[in-house]
């Protein structure tokens, strides 16, 4: 329990913010909301998906879009929906 990256309030420490889907980020270290999820050369948090992307609870939802622009080593990521047509 002494391990302050696993148990960070347990040791006196405040846990680092838990980005998702669309935060600001300056690199992949910030996005830490699940394995494998990476920093967008946009600016934004984000992780590769083959048709599905996770939501979550207090976030707009999210849908997955082909890089066709080859932005990622992924086929395609997740972003935001910006509306219900998306």
């Amino acid at each position: 329990v002494d391990d302050v990256e696993t148990f960070p309030r347990l040791n006196g420490l405040t846990p680092p913010p838990q980005r998702f889907i669309g935060d600001a980020c300056a690199s992949d270290m910030d996005c830490n909301f699940e394995s494998g999820a990476f920093c967008l050369s946009a600016g934004f948090c984000t992780t590769s998906c083959t048709g599905y992307c996770p939501d979550r609870m207090g976030y707009a939802g999210t849908f997955c879009v082909e890089d066709t622009e080859g932005a990622t080593e992924a086929e395609a990521f997740c972003v935001l929906r910006a509306a219900e047509g998306n």
